[in-house]
């Protein structure tokens, strides 16, 4: 990731996917973030926005009110986030589990994290304790 900013222009960020094929710049846009370095969708919400869409989601039961016992990890293939609605690229991380009811749910890695900070937020998960 670059940032750059010269006298008197908008500073600008550019990053570089890196697959085994290819390396490719991917974004190139004035102030905003591309989501490929924090794992947040690149829709242009901020994580502010995207933390009430979550809160959203649990109160009105889209969402999981409870982790799983396994989560489980890939890349990306274009299906939309469960907490933000922007698909996950394959540059992507994908965080995915299903539910006893066979609902499968799909977060990029930013948005897990907002989903377990709430989670934590209502007391609805506990962090183990170190053994």
């Amino acid at each position: 990731m670059w940032l750059s900013r010269a006298v008197g222009q908008t500073p600008t960020m550019s990053v570089l996917c890196t697959t085994r094929d290819r390396r490719e710049q991917v974004y190139d846009q004035p102030d905003r973030d591309c989501g490929m370095v924090c794992g947040a969708p690149s829709g242009g919400e901020s994580q502010l926005e995207i933390a009430d869409k979550i809160r959203l989601k649990l109160n009105v039961r889209l969402l999981p009110q409870s982790k799983p016992e396994k989560i489980y990890g890939g890349h990306g293939d274009g299906q939309p986030c469960s907490a933000c609605d922007q698909p996950i690229v394959r540059a992507q991380v994908q965080y995915e589990f299903d539910t006893p009811d066979e609902h499968t749910f799909r977060f990029h890695v930013g948005c897990l994290g907002l989903w377990e900070a709430e989670l934590l937020k209502r007391g609805w998960f506990k962090r183990p304790k170190p053994e």
